[in-house]
């Protein structure tokens, strides 16, 4: 009896460092997809946004990179919550359901071609809800993170200010973009995010594998 509850509780450590190693290639993915987003607008000499699409190959690439970083920090994020769920279930179910949320609008939006063409079923306005549901989502797992103490603080710490800080600065790259080429300053807040977003998801999937490793 003893052994099956050991033997159990050895396959829930096991499946929970599961969870943190795919989540952690989730952030890693979406770090590097956003910042293949960035330097594509950079080399395209504007933004990387449909208002802007001029169907170059520059324009596709970056307009391609960017829907696939969503979806890649959207399971990134959900898989890492559901790791948490059991140590926080209030905050994590929170995340779980926004995540999910944000994902199932994506998709949609991706499948009507609304983001690329502008003509889709979803208004302009839903696909930037999505992004705030994402990083909203983000916030409340790095939350849930630091209560938890499930990964270490400092990095838990820069996830909880990506969540907090991204969106409001892009709001402020784009009114910068008035006066400073937008290429440039306009998408830069992300190119920091995809940055951080990259250090910390190899950060949790050393961790994740280090555990996975000492559970067998």
């Amino acid at each position: 009896m003893q052994n099956a509850t050991k033997g159990t509780s050895t396959s829930m450590r096991a499946s929970a460092s599961g969870f943190a190693v795919w989540g952690g290639w989730g952030l890693t993915l979406a770090g590097m997809l956003w910042m293949m987003t960035y330097l594509a607008g950079v080399m395209a000499g504007k933004l990387i946004d449909p208002n802007y699409f001029d169907g170059s190959a520059t324009m596709w690439l970056g307009m391609i990179a960017n829907e696939a970083a969503q979806i890649c920090l959207g399971t990134g994020l959900l898989l890492l919550s559901v790791r948490l769920w059991r140590q926080a279930k209030v905050l994590a179910s929170g995340a779980i359901g926004l995540e999910t949320m944000a994902l199932i609008i994506h998709l949609i939006n991706i499948t009507q071609l609304s983001s690329l063409f502008g003509g889709g079923m979803l208004p302009r306005a839903m696909a930037g809800m999505t992004t705030i549901t994402l990083f909203v989502g983000m916030t409340l797992l790095a939350i849930a993170i630091l209560r938890t103490r499930a990964f270490p603080g400092f990095p838990a710490v820069m996830l909880l200010l990506i969540g907090v800080l991204t969106v409001p600065l892009i709001i402020l790259g784009f009114l910068l973009g008035r006066f400073v080429p937008a290429s440039l300053f306009s998408d830069l807040p992300l190119a920091l995010a995809a940055a951080l977003l990259m250090w910390i998801g190899i950060g949790v999937l050393r961790r994740g594998r280090e555990r996975a490793f000492s559970n067998r």
